[in-house]
């Protein structure tokens, strides 16, 4: 592997820091739905074909998590094999605004619903977008380089 050089290394340290601040954002921007849930009250919980909403969202939401799985390894694998380290960053991006549907899948939850178990929704995306912290070694895969080593 050839080591990358000084212009090189700094632009992938320069996409690796915007992406963990997009992903920090993103943590926090579910933080934010979780707060604005809490102080603002949903409508009673009924039952009938309500409910069904209310089993609906989680499975797409769960749905939604591997999907965003699926794009980020697709996108990883091109990346390698194309040598562009741009297309880390594009499945990164889409993954996680996948997992920040699951988010408003839960705040849309609490107010067409009312259920009291829409917070679930908001740990399905967490747990999905922590899974997708950017990694600096994916974007060295993706330009055959090592990082911090002379061969």
């Amino acid at each position: 592997m050839k080591r990358l050089n000084q212009s090189n290394e700094m632009q992938l340290e320069t996409r690796h820091k915007s992406m963990v601040v997009l992903w920090v954002a993103s943590i926090f921007t579910i933080g934010l739905y979780w707060l604005f849930s809490v102080f603002s009250s949903g409508p009673e919980p009924e039952k009938g074909p309500v409910r069904l909403i209310t089993f609906l969202f989680p499975a797409i939401g769960i749905c939604l998590a591997l999907i965003s799985i699926i794009i980020r390894r697709r996108y990883l694998k091109q990346a390698e094999e194309r040598q562009a380290p741009a297309l880390v960053q594009t499945g990164l991006v889409v993954s996680i605004a996948l997992c920040d549907a699951i988010g408003l899948l839960g705040i849309l939850d609490h107010f067409v619903t009312g259920n009291q178990y829409y917070f679930i929704m908001f740990v399905i995306a967490v747990i999905a977008i922590v899974f997708h912290f950017p990694r600096r070694q994916q974007w060295a895969i993706a330009s055959y380089c090592s990082l911090g080593q002379d061969n």
